[in-house]
């Protein structure tokens, strides 16, 4: 799809994007870009805002909303998002092996994918069902979906820790509402 978008020049880069493309290319193997505004879709209307923030062009490129509409934790969490991404493409075993336990685990999967596949989330952008519980997995992974375990939310958080291990260095830690991400951290920061 052709998506349209604003984007700002890497030389204006302020110091937490210059920070933050380090990060990807380290954790990601990706080129990193900003831009402003909502993306648009092709055949989208472009004076409204759609709130697509973030999104993979071909296999080496990420681009992130980056304006005063979102607050620096969420344009954090965009990039989760969208590299996680990126590490599903590059360890598709480890994803089926990670969606499957979450599928398992799942209070009531269908009903994700039902709310997923709705015109306000990815039903106009998807039309294979795939695709719509790899949105699901993508979102428990960086935290947007919380609290949708059966009683053993230990073993989900495990899958989270043995699929990210196998592909990246972010880090998480478990609180009583199944976990939350930590501040996205360089290497050289990481007590490994």
């Amino acid at each position: 799809n052709k998506v349209t978008i604003n984007q700002i020049d890497e030389r204006s880069y302020n110091d937490r994007q210059k920070e933050m493309t380090v990060y990807a290319e380290k954790e990601y193997g990706v080129n990193l870009h900003f831009y402003e505004g909502s993306a648009i879709l092709d055949g989208y209307d472009t004076n409204t805002d759609y709130g697509l923030n973030g999104f993979i062009y071909g296999d080496d490129d990420i681009y992130i909303r980056y304006d005063d509409t979102l607050s620096e934790s969420v344009i954090e969490r965009v990039l989760l998002h969208e590299g996680t991404h990126k590490l599903i493409a590059e360890n598709p075993e480890g994803y089926k092996k990670l969606r499957n336990t979450l599928k398992q685990l799942a209070f009531n999967w269908d009903a994700l994918v039902k709310e997923y596949s709705s015109k306000d989330m990815y039903g106009d952008i998807y039309d294979d069902v795939s695709d719509i519980e790899e949105e699901i997995i993508v979102d428990i992974c960086c935290g947007r979906l919380t609290g949708q375990w059966t009683n053993s939310p230990t073993k989900a958080l495990d899958a989270l820790f043995e699929f990210y291990n196998e592909t990246s260095h972010v880090m998480y830690s478990q609180e009583s509402n199944f976990y939350k991400k930590d501040t996205l951290l360089l290497d050289s920061e990481t007590s490994e």
